[in-house]
């Protein structure tokens, strides 16, 4: 077991090793940083300047979440399954495979976008700024 813990002017850093495990957490001017690597699980917190970054990777699983400055990123892999989430200034996008589905959703600047492959089946939905009125 290895443990270090230092702390230098407004920095804060932790490595401890323990029993096949590793975590390691930064804390530098206003940014904070975690990694956890613990029996093939690999965990990465990062906080820095208006940004979260998320990493996880667990039993084949693998978590990523950003958030920088209004955009919004989120990629996760788990048991054969992939959804992204994706929200950058005013647009969302979402794409989702699970056990030979496929799933998109975009929404884009009055735009949106469905599309749905679920076993052997498609399915395509439309919607773009639809304006309703009374004329």
């Amino acid at each position: 077991m290895t443990s270090v813990i230092v702390n230098a002017y407004c920095r804060t850093s932790v490595v401890v090793n323990a029993y096949c495990r590793t975590f390691v957490a930064v804390n530098a001017y206003c940014g904070t940083s975690i990694i956890v690597n613990a029996y093939y699980r690999i965990s990465v917190v990062v906080n820095a300047y208006g940004r979260t970054s998320v990493i996880v990777n667990a039993y084949n699983g693998t978590s990523v979440i950003v958030n920088a400055y209004c955009r919004t990123f989120v990629v996760v892999n788990a048991y054969c399954r992939t959804s992204i989430i994706v929200n950058t200034y005013y647009r969302t996008f979402v794409v989702v495979n699970a056990y030979c589905r496929t799933s998109i959703v975009m929404n884009a600047y009055c735009k949106t976008y469905i599309v749905v492959k679920v076993y052997c089946r498609t399915f395509v939905v439309v919607i773009a700024c639809l304006i309703l009125s009374d004329t």
